[in-house]
C-alpha cells in the first residue's frame, strides 16, 4: 500500500521552494505579507485545479458530488490551477489596494519551482508520459501509465523538467535594465512554449477539440498572452525610460 502520493511530495517540495524565494525578493518590512499572499496563491492554484477536473469530467462527478474535494483521490488540471492563481492575484491587488502588476511581479519567485516539480511528479504518477520506446533503446526510461504499468518510453516529463529548470536559471543571471522589466512576462513565456511543444509529445488521454489536445490549445492561449504581456511590458518600459531621458528610445 502507498503510504504518501509522490506528485504531492514533489509539487509540495517546489511549493515550499516557491514561498521561500517569493519571501526572498520581496521587501523587508513587506516579506510577510507576500508570503502570505503565495500560501493563497497556492491555495487558489489547488482549488482552480480541482475545480476544473471536476468541470472536464462533470457528468462523472455531478453523480458523485461528495467526491469533488477529495483531493486526495488525485485528479487536477494545470489550466485551472493557472486560473485560480491569478484570480486569487487579482484579488490580493483589491485588498491590499496595489497595483495588481506588483502583486503579480512579488508572487512571480513562486512559478520556478512549481512549474519544475510539478513535470517530475507526473513523472512519478504516469501523467503526461511520451511514447513507448523501440527495444533496446538507450534513452529510454521506465515510466508508469494511468493503469499503473511501468514500460520503457520517451523521458518526456523529465526532459520537459530539465529544459524548464535551465531556461528559469538562465533568467536568474544577470540581465540588462529592458530585460529585467519583463521577468514575469519571460517566465510565463518560457513555461508557455514548455507546456505546448510538449503537449504534442504526450500520450496520456485528454480531450481534443478539432483535433488538437485541450492542454495544447490551453497552452497557445497562454504563449499568446504571455507575448501580450512581453509587448506591454517593453512598452512601459520604453514610456519610463523617455520620461526619464525626455527623448524617445527608438
Amino acid at each position: 500500500m502507498r503510504l504518501m502520493n509522490p506528485f504531492a511530495v514533489w509539487v509540495g517540495v517546489g511549493a515550499s521552494l516557491g514561498v521561500w524565494r517569493v519571501a526572498r525578493h520581496a521587501p523587508m518590512r513587506q516579506a510577510s505579507r507576500f508570503l502570505n499572499g503565495a500560501l493563497l496563491v497556492l491555495l487558489g492554484c489547488l482549488l482552480g485545479a480541482r475545480l476544473a477536473f471536476c468541470l472536464y469530467h462533470y457528468p462523472y462527478y455531478r453523480a458523485h458530488a461528495a467526491q469533488v474535494f477529495q483531493f486526495w483521490q488525485g485528479g487536477l488540471n494545470w489550466e485551472g490551477a493557472v486560473l485560480g492563481g491569478l484570480g486569487v492575484v487579482a484579488i490580493l491587488s483589491l485588498v491590499w489596494r496595489m497595483p495588481v502588476w506588483t502583486v503579480f511581479e512579488h508572487i512571480m519567485p513562486l512559478l520556478p519551482p512549481l512549474a519544475v516539480t510539478v513535470w517530475v511528479g507526473c513523472w512519478q504518477i504516469g501523467i503526461g508520459y511520451g511514447k513507448l520506446a523501440p527495444a533496446g533503446a538507450w534513452w529510454a526510461l521506465p515510466s508508469p501509465d494511468e493503469s499503473g504499468a511501468v514500460l520503457p518510453r520517451f523521458p518526456l516529463q523529465l526532459i520537459a523538467a530539465l529544459l524548464l529548470l535551465l531556461y528559469f536559471l538562465l533568467l536568474e543571471l544577470p540581465r540588462a535594465a529592458w530585460l529585467n522589466a519583463l521577468n514575469s512576462g519571460l517566465h510565463w513565456m518560457g513555461l508557455a512554449v514548455n507546456l505546448l511543444v510538449f503537449s504534442f509529445l504526450r500520450c496520456d488521454a485528454a480531450p481534443r477539440w478539432a483535433g488538437m489536445r485541450s492542454d495544447s490549445w490551453a497552452a497557445l492561449v497562454l504563449a499568446l498572452l504571455s507575448v501580450a504581456l512581453v509587448g506591454i511590458q517593453l512598452w512601459a518600459y520604453k514610456r519610463r525610460r523617455e520620461k526619464q531621458t525626455g527623448a524617445t528610445i527608438l
